[in-house]
């Protein structure tokens, strides 16, 4: 905008001066919990209980992706709450669009044509480096042991 004239150059280096990158939602899955809980807290009467989250609908959450980023999420916590009162959200309590795309995700990643130990060394790939070639979490989320993940990680040879 400063290039384009239509912003002031000296009112932009005031107001720049600390830039804070945060991540979007979708490459911070961990925190979706976090941030869903803060919105329910928020958002019911402060003499309510706010609703817990049942470990499906949260799975489902979290493999979404989440093109509106935390707005996106308000506006889905917001919505449950608007459509009923209940002490736990559960999985047909989302948006269909949600739900739906939790599917998509699920055929999609599957690889047709590859072996069963093909798509094993892939996920295991692709979740290392998601985590930063975090043996632990790596684990965490593929349901395995930590020396399992060590021992795949040595017989296929990956190198993360």
């Amino acid at each position: 905008m400063m290039q384009a004239g239509t912003f002031r150059e000296d009112l932009f280096y005031r107001v720049n001066v600390v830039n804070v990158h945060v991540p979007p939602l979708r490459d911070r899955r961990d925190d979706i919990k976090l941030i869903a809980d803060h919105f329910l807290k928020e958002l019911v009467n402060e003499n309510c209980m706010p609703p817990q989250i049942s470990p499906d609908a949260l799975q489902c959450l979290r493999r979404y992706g989440w093109p509106g980023n935390v707005r996106e999420l308000r506006n889905v916590i917001e919505t449950v709450l608007v459509m009923g009162e209940k002490e736990r959200i559960e999985l047909e309590d989302l948006p269909k669009e949600i739900v739906d795309a939790k599917m998509q995700n699920k055929v999609s990643s599957v690889a047709a044509g590859l072996s069963l130990k093909e798509l094993e060394r892939e996920a295991i790939e692709n979740t290392l480096r998601k985590v930063g070639g975090s043996r632990v979490k790596a684990a965490e989320i593929l349901g395995l042991s930590v020396r399992s993940i060590q021992r795949k990680i040595s017989e296929y040879g990956l190198d993360i």
